[in-house]
């Protein structure tokens, strides 16, 4: 490796302080700063409430009725993830002003985002009902008749949330997204608050859990999309037969990326629940899925650190100042670095009694399982660090061709892996399959450095400016 120069050695915080307030302060003029901010708040209650969610429903409504809400949830969170990106089309089009008075694009949008959200959470429900027998397993057989209802107001619940990301989209696109997002934080509060009432409540059922996780932040998200829809819809004209279908041929353009990108984070966050659960037929899942929950407070956390630097990466870079640019990110990487070491040592020693601690409950995993999701942890810190660097030199594409293949890579190891080992070969799949994306591939995607040179992503934090020019002299 090229010698590090000595500029670069250094890490000035302050210097990057000044920087990053500079840049948002430009910014927040135009609304992006709040928008962002509050987008981070919904994020961090978001965290919030799956760390209080699961020791209060394993009091509440026992452990065996929360593996149902576990199983459910994890089928019918899929309903979302199927969005094949209309509301992100239509917050661009309004940004844009190409969807002015007298356009189609928000009625055709909202109109494909309902028939969708219909026919998805049909197929949800079918499967849910066709799978519960193979899930729920024999210990919570008596709960398949409660399981049906709360899996029907989690698909009601999901179904809708679908149907209004067409006017979130809008929303966000008339620049209202701090109101947006403010809703939503206020959203996952009334969560928080819900769970505490069911804490106090004398017999919970698990529909009513269901209610409290799903249906309160929907009818908060509801009430803010009602009310934009009352201002501004009447704008938007009803769109004949052949401006439908031109409009909606349109909108589906670049549905199959955003298809990719969201079934990629499912496969991550909630599809390994319901693959172990039938696998096992429904003797093991909950403690790797309550370990794999602690990815929501992880990522969030993650994004609380580095949210606030990417818009001045992307400044620095535009402005070619590649100087700030390598010493942010190197800067970041030691930050990073300290606290995946630190996260390492935690959960690899103390996992289990936390976990116990946590959910009020013995678990009962040995301690490898712990170790494995202490490594699993850091490749997550790992892969968010590079995420954060490769959005800013505009590589969303290649992140999400990444994702995908680290979601096969996963799954066809956990094939062979959950039939010998149960939950610990499903952690170990994971593990595995994030290590041979993000611990390779990821590092490897090429960017273009502000003075114009070509390089991998990890050589812009581990190599020096004359280091990355002798490896690849080449300029675009």
């Amino acid at each position: 490796m090229a010698r590090i120069e000595p500029s670069l050695r250094k890490t000035n915080f302050l210097q990057m302080y000044k920087k990053i307030r500079a840049v948002w302060h430009e910014i927040e003029s135009r609304k992006v700063g709040s928008t962002a901010i509050f987008s981070l708040i919904s994020k961090i209650l978001a965290a919030g409430v799956q760390i209080i969610a699961i020791p209060i429903a394993v009091s509440a409504i026992g452990q065996q009725s929360f593996g149902a809400f576990l199983v459910l949830s994890s089928i019918s969170f899929w309903i979302t993830s199927t969005s094949i990106g209309i509301g992100n089309t239509l917050t661009t089009e309004l940004a844009a002003g190409r969807a002015e008075r007298g356009s189609p694009v928000p009625v055709v949008g909202l109109v494909l985002g309902v028939l969708q959200a219909v026919i998805v959470s049909l197929v949800c429900y079918a499967v849910i009902a066709k799978s519960l027998p193979y899930t729920l397993g024999n210990e919570t057989a008596g709960l398949a008749n409660e399981a049906h209802t709360a899996a029907l107001v989690l698909v009601i619940a999901s179904g809708l949330q679908l149907a209004i990301q067409p006017l979130q989209g809008m929303q966000l696109g008339a620049l209202q997204g701090n109101i947006q997002f403010a809703f939503q934080a206020f959203a996952n509060f009334s969560v928080i608050v819900g769970l505490f009432v069911i804490k106090l409540m004398a017999n919970p059922t698990l529909t009513t859990f269901c209610i409290v996780m799903s249906v309160l932040p929907l009818i908060v998200n509801l009430v803010s999309v009602t009310a934009f829809a009352v201002r501004h819809l009447e704008k938007f004209k009803i769109p004949s037969l052949e401006e439908f279908l031109r409009t909606a041929k349109s909108l589906y353009r670049n549905g199959l990326a955003f298809l990719i990108i969201n079934l990629s984070t499912y496969a991550v966050l909630y599809g390994p629940t319901f693959f172990l659960a039938w696998m096992t037929h429904g003797k093991e899942y909950i403690a790797f899925s309550i370990y794999n929950r602690v990815i929501f407070f992880l990522v969030a956390f993650v994004w609380l650190l580095a949210m606030p630097l990417w818009p001045a990466l992307v400044k620095a870079r535009v402005d070619g100042d590649e100087k700030w640019v390598r010493r942010a990110a190197r800067t970041c990487f030691l930050l990073f670095a300290s606290l995946a070491s630190v996260l390492f040592l935690v959960v690899g020693l103390f996992g289990r009694p936390l976990v116990d601690f946590w959910t009020g409950t013995t678990i009962g995993q040995s301690p490898i399982f712990a170790l494995v999701f202490a490594a699993y942890y850091v490749l997550v810190i790992w892969r968010e660090f590079l995420i954060t660097l490769l959005i800013s030199f505009e590589r969303v594409p290649a992140i999400s061709a990444v994702q995908l293949l680290q979601t096969v890579v996963a799954y066809g190891l956990a094939i062979i892996l959950v039939p010998r080992f149960g939950e610990l070969g499903m952690a170990l799949a994971m593990t595995l399959g994030i290590a041979f994306t993000s611990g390779w591939l990821l590092p490897m995607l090429r960017v273009r450095s502000p003075s114009g040179v070509e390089h991998s992503v990890a050589n812009l934090f581990l190599t020096d400016r004359k280091g990355i020019a002798a490896i690849n002299p080449k300029r675009p």
